[in-house]
């Protein structure tokens, strides 16, 4: 086993990133003592990796003026309102569902460059806005898994625990591992790793 991983040019974590880092902070904590220097984890071939977008749901303290939005999202591409949702087809292109109607919004490419759809979102619409900078604490944000079928997405909106549900494209694995080897970080939930294992409980003592 160690020669085939010696065979490796990187191992990237793609899923359990907190994780990872508290264990490593409990390992340096502990005087890096050989009891701490383990945690659970398992490995996939990237041919058997499936990268799923997480959306967002969004919780207004007052309600959208949709004209507001629409001459917003303008200023950075296309926009066309549409009957039924499709999938985003590429990079760049996001769809939002507010008031019934979803709507279609592929940016110009001179606003993406190698930006994830994640981080162009907070950008271009979160922060200037809503006033959402802290997208972990801010309760105004739920964050939906994408392997949820689109109609269950809605129903946020529909049953007003929303006001807008962005749907995003999947992060590609190039720029997972382009992000990781430029030592950045993605914004909170952006991306849904599969598979996933079930597990059990695991219980190990905390006392040197």
């Amino acid at each position: 086993m160690q020669f085939e991983f010696q065979q490796l040019n990187a191992v990237y974590i793609a899923d359990g990133h907190h994780r990872s880092a508290s264990s490593a902070r409990l390992w340096k904590s502990k005087s890096q003592t050989e009891s701490y220097a383990h945690y659970l984890g398992v490995f996939f071939s990237e041919t058997q990796l499936r990268i799923i977008e997480f959306n967002r749901a969004i919780k207004l303290d007052r309600p959208i003026d949709r004209n507001v939005l629409v001459s917003h999202c303008k200023k950075y591409g296309s926009l066309i309102p549409e009957i039924e949702f499709k999938a985003p087809v590429t990079q760049g292109q996001i769809w939002f569902y507010t008031n019934g109607i979803w709507y279609c919004w592929t940016i110009e490419k001179r606003y993406t460059h190698s930006e994830l759809d994640t981080q162009l979102l907070n950008d271009l619409i979160l922060k200037p806005l809503f006033n959402i900078t802290d997208l972990r604490n801010d309760s105004r944000v739920s964050f939906i898994p994408g392997i949820r079928p689109v109609h269950q997405q809605t129903q946020w909106v529909n049953e007003g625990r929303a006001d807008i549900l962005f749907v995003l494209h999947p992060v590609s694995l190039n720029q997972l591992k382009s992000i990781a080897d430029s030592n950045q970080t993605m914004p909170p939930k952006s991306t849904w790793i599969e598979p996933k294992l079930l597990s059990a409980l695991c219980i190990y003592s905390m006392q040197a």
